[in-house]
């Protein structure tokens, strides 16, 4: 089995950090040119505990991607 691991180091209270982490539309922003977007589930707004999210993306770094 595949493990992709990524730390970031962020300089910023870890409670401002966490809450942006549940924030869709700023995850969206983030994601630069693999275009990942939310198509099913929770697709805008901020996650809730249980919510759950589908996303897309067309990187083609992946075979079959």
């Amino acid at each position: 089995m595949s493990h992709i691991e990524l730390n970031t180091a962020v300089e910023a209270v870890p409670e401002t950090v966490f809450d942006a982490c549940l924030d869709v539309g700023l995850h969206t922003a983030s994601v630069g040119a693999s275009a990942e977007r939310a198509v099913g589930g929770v697709t805008t707004g901020r996650l809730r505990a249980r919510d759950v999210v589908t996303w897309e993306a067309g990187t083609g770094a992946c075979p079959g991607g």
